[in-house]
């Protein structure tokens, strides 16, 4: 999971973006050999790149128990991602390997809810 907080709102820190970024960062690192990435940075945007297209702005995810609006990628073999607003300057997303998707329910709770 990762969670962003950004003062200044722009292009980069809306839900499709942040998710699309999150979800290449997990390919890019954690399946380099099924991907055929070799040792090192990767400097290029590659073809391996999850799309921007691939986000579904039309999801919903549950969050302290109450669905909301939400976008996903479910689109790539090796991952599934789902991000949402959490408030105003807070984006949380979630990127889960495909292999272990049927062991987990996804949800999130809000640590302290004075945050919203």
């Amino acid at each position: 999971m990762r969670t962003s907080w950004n003062r200044d709102l722009s292009e980069h820190t809306t839900v499709p973006r942040q998710l699309f970024d999150h979800a290449n960062h997990i390919l890019r690192n954690k399946f380099r050999a099924q991907l055929g990435l070799g040792p090192g940075p990767v400097h290029d945007d590659g073809d391996w790149e999850i799309k921007k297209s691939a986000v579904n702005p039309s999801a919903t995810l549950e969050i302290d128990g109450v669905p909301v609006p939400a976008c996903e990628i479910d689109t790539d073999p090796f991952v599934y991602a789902i991000g949402a607003q959490v408030s105003a300057h807070v984006v949380a997303t979630v990127v889960i390997a495909r292999e272990h998707l049927p062991l987990v329910r996804v949800s999130l709770t809000i640590r302290n809810p004075t945050d919203r």
